[in-house]
């Protein structure tokens, strides 16, 4: 990311849907935000694939550290 680009940050309540757009490409995310706004996410599917394999191994991690 440039200096020049703005990130957008959003608090997410809920997970609205899940939908396979674009012959299975890509996901169609839709969320409710903490202020009851809603947002569409596209993901391409490999984004996806490696946003998973990412919540994964994180969730775990925090798993064995909140047993720990």
């Amino acid at each position: 990311m440039n200096d020049e680009a703005q990130q957008v940050v959003v608090a997410v309540s809920r997970l609205l849907q899940v939908q396979v757009i674009d012959s299975g490409r890509t996901l169609a995310m839709r969320l409710e935000a903490a202020d009851g706004r809603e947002l569409a996410v596209l993901v391409p599917r490999l984004v996806a694939d490696d946003l998973r394999t990412h919540l994964v191994d994180t969730l775990d991690s925090a798993a064995h550290l909140s047993n720990s």
